[in-house]
């Protein structure tokens, strides 16, 4: 997808630099959504390893 290539490795959500404004964000964020609901949706502990992996986890999908 385009707007994940142009986004890159450096824009990752779980990054420093991530950009939440960058246009490749709007256009993929449609089909993220699911994928987020279920995460928010998970019973467990909100650490800072757990969102930084399932970040990860959605980002694979």
């Amino acid at each position: 997808m385009r707007a994940i290539d142009e986004l890159g490795v450096r824009n990752l959500r779980r990054l420093q630099r991530h950009d939440p404004h960058a246009p490749g964000w709007r256009v993929i964020g449609g089909p993220l959504a699911p994928l987020e609901a279920v995460n928010a949706g998970l019973d467990s502990p909100p650490t800072t390893h757990r969102r930084r992996a399932m970040l990860d986890a959605v980002a694979l999908c």
